[in-house]
This record gives C-alpha cells, sequence and structure tokens, in this order.
C-alpha cells in the first residue's frame, strides 16, 4: 500500500468542500481523517488535531501545486506539512509509536526524549557527587577497630589488657579492647594479660605488615592478609587471624 502524506489541515467540516472539489476534479485520490470527530464535536477538533487530508505520496507535489494556484495553500501551510511529514518520516518506523495519532506521535516522542535527556543529565549529576569508595589506607585509620578476639595457632585467645599497677579496666561500653591503626604508621594492640602492645605497621599491595611490637612478636609480627567487610576486619597471617569490627 502507497504512503500517505496529509496534504492540508482543516478546522471545521464546511472548509473541506472546496479543495475535495478540485482535487476530485484532478482525479487525485484523497483521504480525509477526524471528519466525523469535528463534525460531532467542533471544539475538539484543534486538540486532535484538526481535520487531515491525505493523499497518495506519488500525488502529493501534483496536490500541494493545485492548491496553491487556488489560494488554498500558503507557505505557512506548506511548512506545517511539511513539518508533520517529516514528523511522520521520523516516527513511522517506530514500534508502537507508529500506531498512534500523528499528532500524539510528536507529543510522545518529545516526551520520550525530554525524559532520556533528564535522565542523562541526573545521571551525570549523581556520579559527579557520588563519593568514592574509601582506600584500603583510609579504610583501616578511619577510626578505631574492637578487637574481639585473635587465633593463633587454631587457638583462640580474647584480649585482656592489664593496665598500670596491674589494673584492668573494665566499662560499660560495648568494647574496651581497641585496635588502632594510626596513620603515622604506629599500630596499638590491647594486650593479652599484659600491657597494651606497641608497634608499627605498613601497608603495601594490600598487604599489612606489623613490625617491632614490644611484646608478642611471635604472634603479631608478621604479614597479613586484608579482609574487609561493612563494619568487619579480619588480618589474616600465616600463624595468627585479628578478628576486628567497628
Amino acid at each position: 500500500m502507497e504512503k500517505r502524506i496529509t496534504l492540508i489541515k482543516f478546522t471545521y467540516p464546511s472548509e473541506l468542500i472546496a479543495v475535495k472539489g478540485i482535487l476530485q476534479s484532478e482525479g487525485i485520490e484523497f483521504y480525509v481523517r477526524d471528519e466525523l470527530t469535528a463534525q460531532i464535536h467542533n471544539f475538539v477538533s484543534d486538540a486532535i488535531g484538526g481535520i487531515r487530508l491525505d493523499v497518495k505520496q506519488s500525488d502529493y507535489e501534483r496536490a500541494k501545486n493545485l492548491l496553491k494556484e487556488s489560494g488554498y495553500l500558503n507557505n505557512q501551510t506548506e511548512k506545517a506539512s511539511k513539518f508533520w511529514i517529516l514528523v511522520d518520516g521520523l516516527t513511522s518506523k517506530v514500534p508502537v509509536l507508529n500506531k498512534l495519532r500523528l499528532e500524539l506521535r510528536l507529543i510522545v516522542g518529545f516526551g520520550v526524549l525530554i525524559t532520556t535527556f533528564l535522565f542523562i543529565v541526573f545521571g551525570m549529576i549523581y556520579r559527579s557527587n557520588k563519593v568514592p569508595p574509601p582506600t584500603t589506607a583510609e579504610y583501616l585509620t578511619n577510626g578505631s577497630w574492637c578487637l574481639s578476639y585473635i587465633e593463633f595457632q587454631k587457638k583462640k585467645f580474647a584480649p585482656n589488657t592489664i593496665y598500670e599497677g596491674g589494673i584492668h579496666f573494665k566499662s560499660n561500653v560495648s568494647c574496651n579492647e581497641r585496635l588502632y591503626l594510626e596513620k603515622n604508621n604506629f599500630i596499638h594492640i590491647p594486650g593479652f594479660n599484659s600491657k597494651r602492645i606497641e608497634g608499627e605497621w605498613l601497608l603495601h599491595d594490600n598487604v599489612v605488615k606489623i613490625v617491632s611490637s614490644s611484646s608478642h612478636g611471635h604472634i603479631f609480627n608478621g604479614e597479613y592478609e586484608i579482609q574487609k567487610g561493612p563494619l568487619e576486619l579480619t588480618l589474616v597471617s600465616e600463624t595468627t587471624k585479628i578478628y576486628c569490627y567497628k
């Protein structure tokens, strides 16, 4: 079936009569859309895009010239026709959209473009404002870690720090035994029936190396694989596992 193109639009059915006569006299087939709707409800004619008179694509240029000669088609209406031809060409092959009325295609298509544009803009804004995840060093040094227990030679030991004067400090807070990995590379480890253990730590290729422990060096000195969770930290060496949480 040959493609049809909208030649001209009218607001009122009475405006069709003369144009029909011109086209019929030249043997040009035409197709009128929404005439009945406009006859019954004149006030909705403009809302539905008016009454449209379509012709075959092969007859379009001849029909256009006839109406221009008769004064029914001027530059303004011709530009409007070309605009709708463009809209039809852009939307006629889009599934679902091509089944809609031409004016609705324009509205829906424009809405899709605006929605896509806004989605892209807000996506860019979101990505630009998104806080990057912390580096491993930031993750380790962001506050202290509650040391739950260590595992050494497959045995578990709970921390128990002894302070000056042999005092073991207890309070009502959820965690008294804390591990500190400071930005200046000092590490503070709770004691195990001993004073707090001081040392140094280094970070290289996602591996923590603890050195120079003030005591229990055979337990804590060494290289540790880092196992991270949202609120958990596990340091794993060949002999020792250190379990911490926030």
